[in-house]
């Protein structure tokens, strides 16, 4: 048989010819949608990058174009530069124009099966826009102002706040407002509110004495003898080494006054009167912001004793006026008081940025659930321990255990529902932790539940001095300026 014929009869490469024929369309429909998935992905890794990039262009007040441009490149080259998928990145486009930053960039994605129909690379392009620093902010700084904080701590203080605040009120188109609530164991409301129906305040009065007269015939002497010797006592939780007495009585005998002695008292006038300061309303009102029947207890005090003296500087509420805060802040005044309740400055610092009763100057909450209109903040600092309690009659008292050292649960309890009651009202929270030794008891459970309270944990700081303070204030402040993605 001739080779020719044997060719013709022999059928097995035609087959084989045809289906691999017919593979190709199969193969490049596969490739195709291989590699549309794999450029479905390069585009939202390119876009998720890209957005970042421009966070950080809003993160700094001013940028030249330049500047921006080589921070947004340096940015894409430090999360691309190991993507195989994404090839040959460019910035094509960066503008910053009244407070908006839009930068488009492209690229092209490396095909795979798709290169059998000569398809080599597909291209992708993004957009990202973003307004600088925060359209409609409303801040609530709730300071620590026990008498830990005297001295150099509360000037440290002031400095860090204003700071924060000449940061987060640079932009003159940023719709910023700011209140401030300085507070120990109580928060003061304010006089003029004594007549609102959320406080409940008994009436101030007088109390004159009646002159008396004493005759006196004998007394008690006795050899007394004091030892003086080391002690540890507290100052808002804080141990320290203080010097402690006793005096010891002996030979104690009883002498005839010859003459006798008569004394006379004088009309002496006491005055109670209302400082100010509030308690706390009954649980869990005190640790809410939507009951408006809430009512917060003031108490009458001799104007001469500790608890009157105590009260902190009344808070100042929200207000768009820059000056009107850092004289706030300019006022506050430490407090002979070392006993802190962190459950009071917080709910007041709750119910500053909120509308509801019983101070309403906030806007209305983000129904998006987005905390975007407006953005709300609360940043908590403390220098100590919780050392105060809420008694039955809602007045903040000492918390000790009998060795005098500080008995927190009631206060860390409170504290730690308020900061879940508030961040479930998306309103980010910021911690500080100010001059906290890590060796004093229960510095340590402070520590965590400040860092559990905080939104997240970029937002907690433990600052051990005062250049640590100004840094904290200083990236809280950056953070709030952070822009909003608007694509």
């Amino acid at each position: 048989m001739s080779l020719l014929k044997l060719f013709r009869r022999d059928r097995r490469g035609n087959v084989a010819v045809i289906f691999g024929l017919a593979a190709i369309p199969v193969v490049a429909a596969t490739g195709v949608a291989i590699d549309y998935g794999r450029t479905a992905m390069a585009h939202s890794h390119l876009a998720d990058t890209l957005d970042a990039a421009v966070l950080a262009v809003g993160s700094k007040p001013t940028m030249t174009d330049a500047a921006a441009t080589t921070l947004v490149n340096d940015w894409l080259s430090a999360k691309l530069t190991d993507d195989s998928t994404i090839k040959d990145w460019k910035i094509d486009s960066l503008t910053q124009k009244d407070g908006k930053v839009t930068v488009t960039a492209s690229a092209n994605v490396p095909t795979t099966l798709t290169n059998i129909i000569g398809v080599e690379s597909m291209p992708i392009s993004v957009l990202s826009e973003a307004i600088r620093s925060v359209n409609k902010l409303e801040v609530a700084l709730v300071l620590d102002t026990t008498d830990s904080m005297s001295g150099t701590k509360i000037t440290a203080l002031k400095t860090a706040a204003k700071s924060l605040v000449s940061k987060i009120t640079a932009d003159a188109k940023a719709d910023v407002k700011i209140a401030v609530v300085p507070y120990g164991s109580t928060v003061n409301v304010g006089l003029a509110n004594r007549s609102q129906p959320w406080v409940s305040v008994p009436a101030d009065y007088s109390s004159t004495s009646t002159p008396t007269c004493t005759t006196q015939t004998t007394k008690k002497v006795c050899d007394n003898t004091t030892t003086t010797y080391s002690c540890t006592k507290y100052k808002d939780g804080v141990p320290y080494t203080a010097t402690c007495s006793t005096t010891a009585s002996t030979n104690c005998r009883t002498v005839t006054l010859d003459p006798p002695v008569t004394s006379c008292s004088t009309a002496t006038t006491t005055n109670y009167k209302w400082n100010g300061c509030v308690g706390s309303p009954k649980y869990p009102d005190n640790v809410k912001d939507d009951n408006p029947a809430r009512v917060y207890p003031g108490f009458v005090f001799s104007t001469t004793s500790g608890d009157y003296k105590r009260c902190p500087t009344q808070f100042t509420p929200l207000t768009s006026t820059v000056s009107t805060v850092n004289a706030a802040i300019d006022a506050m005044t430490t407090k002979d008081i070392d006993q802190t309740f962190l459950p009071a400055g917080l709910a007041w610092g709750f119910n500053v940025i909120s509308a509801a009763t019983p101070i309403t100057d906030a806007a209305a909450y983000d129904t998006t659930g987005r905390n975007l209109n407006p953005t709300k903040a609360i940043v908590l600092m403390t220098d100590g321990l919780n050392t105060s309690k809420v008694d039955s009659a809602g007045k903040h008292v000492a918390s000790n255990n009998s060795d005098g050292s500080p008995n927190s649960t009631q206060g860390n309890t409170y504290t730690a529902e308020l900061c879940a009651n508030i961040k479930a009202k998306n309103i980010e929270l910021y911690t500080v932790a100010y001059a906290l030794p890590d060796t004093v008891t229960g510095a340590a459970t402070a520590k965590a539940m400040l860092q559990a309270c905080a939104t997240s944990a970029n937002n907690y700081f433990d600052a051990q001095d005062a250049t640590a303070l100004l840094a904290a204030f200083g990236q809280i402040a950056e953070d709030m300026n952070n822009l909003r993605l608007t694509r």
